[in-house]
């Protein structure tokens, strides 16, 4: 058992959808405001009573917890229901300092949530998502509105009527324990979504990376994946790194020392090998890449990458392609220079394109949040939140945009945003870009055939 929970990547976006500013609510929690741009989220028994108590505070919404449940899908491939809960029990067991006890008493089953660690109350946030979560796989499953037996709150009564219209069964407060009770037949229904060869191959998969979760990462690993998070525009430090570790400046130059590991080594490495995954990318740009990874001008990008490497970032993607005996797409090395020699400001990377787009369709509601969602709405192109703040930054340093603080607002716990606009300098940029495009596609057959 692992002593840390994994959060899902989805709960950022399902707060988003629910109204809730997901930086507010870490702001809240106590948290690192860049929880949720983690690939992996971790998180203490403590941090996820925090989390979810902030997300009750924020909402003011008695029911949030309700909402919040999501279904898994390697539970809806299960045979039965029952199989389902023992599944996930098997699971939780393996993965986190949690547990999902069930409990057979004569004709009736309980299932109830444990957290091993608490050293108080949980959440009644936490409880109602875990109890819809639980009622919302068997739903889902069985294909018809499966109802627990009965339901028991330790907390005093409140809100009585949410409670039962959600799960359609009599609702006890002021209990010993929180419980959910089902029905020993209601257990035993088929499920509709079954589907045995789903389960063959997702399982092993699921047991696999189960195993992964629960070795513990070195130091150095640590280290390389926080800076690879914070290097976009910026060149991060030790006590950057300190804060994410939750430990002190001096505790974390110590076990570096100790491990004969300096920081500025691993800041390097770090940079080497998001710069190797980002030049595969052929959606960046070369002065994207250079900046996602720190660098004030493309040169020192350029320089770097060669003492790593020994070839230029232009030629790194044919030799890797040609590496793992794969046909290489156009080199790049003329791109490179491109970006070197074209004046700062003509044209927009495709990118701040999109970006600029986005803050001329939002008007007076441009945003982070509000900016990633238009894109992925419109284009179906999946986008950080990082890369799009990283892009909002660089296009304000070249004043083609600028942002403001605006009023708070209850959504974000009274916290204002911060908004961007576009500026006159942006539109002219934004103009000579659809030119550009207009004059290069001019002539052109349908089809792009002559390509």
């Amino acid at each position: 058992m692992t002593n840390r929970f994994r959060v899902s990547g989805t709960l950022a976006r399902r707060l988003e959808e629910l109204g809730l500013a997901p930086i507010a609510v870490l702001r809240q929690a106590g948290l690192p405001i860049r929880l949720f741009e983690q690939s992996k989220i971790w998180i203490t028994t403590e941090e996820m009573f925090a989390l979810y108590n902030a997300i009750a505070e924020i909402s003011g919404d008695p029911a949030i917890g309700l909402k919040l449940a999501s279904e898994q899908r390697i539970a809806l491939y299960t045979r039965f229901f029952r199989d389902a809960l023992d599944r996930m029990a098997r699971y939780k067991r393996l993965t986190c300092p949690e547990e999902i006890r069930i409990v057979k008493h004569g004709n009736e089953c309980a299932v109830q949530f444990v957290w091993l660690l608490a050293d108080r109350a949980e959440p009644a946030t936490l409880i109602d998502a875990c109890f819809a979560w639980i009622v919302a796989i068997g739903r889902r499953g069985i294909g018809r509105s499966v109802t627990p037996k009965r339901v028991e709150f330790k907390r005093p009564e409140s809100k009585r009527r949410i409670y039962e219209n959600h799960f359609a069964c009599p609702v006890r407060f002021g209990a010993r324990h929180n419980t959910l009770l089902f029905r020993n037949e209601d257990l035993a229904q088929p499920f509709l979504t079954h589907n045995p060869d789903l389960l063959e191959m997702v399982a092993p998969q699921l047991d696999l990376e189960l195993k992964q979760q629960l070795a513990h990462e070195s130091l150095k690993e640590q280290v390389k994946g926080i800076l690879k998070k914070f290097l976009a525009g910026q060149r991060p430090r030790l006590e950057n790194v300190a804060v994410e570790l939750r430990v002190s400046t001096r505790t974390l130059q110590r076990r570096l020392l100790a491990e004969r590991i300096t920081f500025q080594n691993l800041a390097e490495e770090a940079r080497r090998e998001l710069a190797q995954h980002y030049l595969l990318q052929p959606s960046l740009e070369l002065n994207e890449t250079a900046y996602l990874l720190g660098y004030e001008d493309p040169n020192s990008f350029f320089r770097a990458f060669h003492r790593w490497e020994g070839t230029s970032p232009g030629g790194f993607p044919v030799r890797a392609m040609e590496a793992r005996g794969r046909q290489p797409f156009a080199p790049l090395h003329h791109l490179f220079y491109a970006v070197k020699e074209m004046p700062r400001g003509e044209l927009l990377g495709p990118l701040e394109h999109i970006v600029i787009l986005a803050l001329v369709r939002l008007k007076e509601n441009a945003y982070g949040m509000t900016v990633r969602r238009e894109i992925e709405e419109r284009t179906g192109r999946n986008i950080s939140i990082g890369a799009v703040y990283a892009t909002l930054e660089r296009l304000e340093s070249k004043g083609y945009i600028s942002s403001f603080t605006g009023e708070p607002t209850a959504e974000r716990g009274g916290r204002a945003k911060r908004l961007f606009r576009i500026e006159a300098d942006g539109e002219r940029a934004l103009r000579a870009s659809h030119e550009a495009v207009r004059k290069m596609t001019l002539g052109l057959k349908s089809g792009w055939g002559t390509l």
